[in-house]
Parts: C-alpha cells; structure tokens; sequence
C-alpha cells in the first residue's frame, strides 16, 4: 500500500477523535482518572509492612470434615480467616 494512502487514513481518523469528545476522553482521560483512583485507593498497601485481610469463610457442607484447602488461607499469610 503506498505511504500516502496511510498518511491520508491516520490523518483522517485524527481529525474524526479529535472532532468527538466522547471517544478523545475514552481513549485518553478515562485512562488517566483511572489509574489516579486506583493510585489513591491501593497506594498505601505494602508500605507499612505486611498486611491482612480479614475475610469470612461460610461452610454449608454438612460434613464435620474440615476442608483441607480452607487451611489453604492461613498458610499464606495474607489473610486472616474468620470461622
């Protein structure tokens, strides 16, 4: 294909972005505000040492056998389990 056929499409389909809004912000702002609240939200972890998650684990299985992989969760570390 010759250079000047893509030459012509790219600057086509720039001025077809830059002309819609909706898809300038999709494709460049939405990114950015993104990555900033997921900055502001999960910024803090790791910093101060380890840290855990206290999470719930609900049993409906009528068996008395504990389940082997529920161990699973407090061998790694990471979570603190609530029976």
């Amino acid at each position: 294909m010759d250079s000047r056929r893509v030459l012509a499409l790219v600057k086509k389909n720039m001025k077809k972005l830059v002309r819609d809004p909706g898809t300038l912000f999709l494709l460049v702002l939405f990114p950015v505000v993104l990555t900033t609240v997921f900055g502001f939200a999960f910024g803090g972890i790791g910093e101060s040492g380890p840290q855990s998650f206290e999470i719930g684990l609900v049993n409906l299985d009528d068996s008395s056998v504990h389940p082997e992989w529920a161990d699973g969760f407090m061998d790694i570390g990471f979570f603190a389990l609530c029976y």
